[in-house]
Formats: structure tokens, C-alpha cells, sequence
């Protein structure tokens, strides 16, 4: 065989026809790639900070910690490839006062053209009550408050 004939290696990992499968090969890349870091704090209610991850001058994950407001502590994750969401996941624990409560909100949104293809909470997949997003939406004002750096905008509605 000649060295043009050999086949290339396949990436059995990631089906390009599956596109929950896409979204979790690019979540992984991007979770195990060496990225810039740059924090920022802001003051909304309480102090909050956000965390963006650069591949190159492109931002492919955002973490907004919201801190703990009232009696619950929330913390989003944002991803994004090629300037587009691809996955949100948000964590919330704590709610409504009450004596020896451990309320946990884990919700997951699987995003592609954006619209939720997926949305798990809790574990369980359900219909998503929010499943699309729209430059309007807090993971596009994140992407956008990257460059403006204008945080209450983004945020503090």
C-alpha cells in the first residue's frame, strides 16, 4: 500500500450524525484544553464573579458564580463554539427557607442552532420551559460582557 492509500485514524468518540454526541465531544475538548483564564468581580445584590476561558481570542466557556443571595447559592456555565452556545448548565442549592432542607436544582440544556435539543434537570430529562436562547439571553450577554466588560448590564437586571 502506498502511503497516500493508508486511512487516516477515525475518532470513533465523536459522531458528527448524533449531535448530543457532538456537544459532549466539545464539552470534553474544551473541559481538558489548556485555556487563558481572565476573572472579573462585579457588584450586583451581592458580589459576583465571572470566569472566562479563551481559546485564542475566542471565549469557549464562561462560569458566572452568583454567590449566595438571600438563602440560595447559584453558580452557570456557559460554552460556546464558534461564538454560538452549545451547552448550559446552572446549579442552584438552597430556596426557600426551611428548617433541614437540602434543595439541589441541577439543570442541563443541550444546545444546537439555539434551541434545546436536550434539557435534563435533576438527572431526569423533561420538556424544557426555556428552550431557546436569543442574544438577549443571559448566556449571549455573558459572551457579550467579555469584551464590554459592562457586568450590571449583563447581570444585574
Amino acid at each position: 500500500m502506498r502511503p497516500e492509500e493508508q486511512a487516516l485514524p477515525v475518532n470513533d468518540s465523536v459522531s458528527t450524525s448524533d449531535p448530543i454526541s457532538s456537544i459532549k465531544g466539545e464539552f470534553t475538548r474544551i473541559n481538558a484544553a489548556k485555556l487563558t483564564k481572565k476573572s472579573y468581580t462585579y457588584q450586583c445584590d451581592e458580589l459576583m464573579k465571572i470566569d472566562y476561558y479563551y481559546e485564542g481570542k475566542n471565549v469557549v466557556k464562561a462560569i458566572v458564580d452568583y454567590g449566595t443571595v438571600g438563602d440560595h447559592y447559584q453558580r452557570s456555565e456557559f460554552y460556546y463554539k464558534d461564538g454560538k452556545l452549545f451547552f448550559f448548565y446552572d446549579f442552584v442549592e438552597g430556596g426557600p427557607a426551611c428548617e433541614g432542607c437540602d434543595m439541589k436544582l441541577e439543570q442541563r440544556y443541550y444546545v444546537k442552532d439555539d434551541l434545546v435539543i436536550r434539557y435534563i434537570k435533576n438527572g431526569a430529562t423533561e420538556k424544557c420551559k426555556n428552550c431557546s436562547f436569543s442574544q438577549i439571553s443571559t448566556p449571549y450577554r455573558a459572551l457579550k460582557a467579555a469584551t464590554t466588560q459592562d457586568f450590571k448590564t449583563a447581570f444585574c437586571s
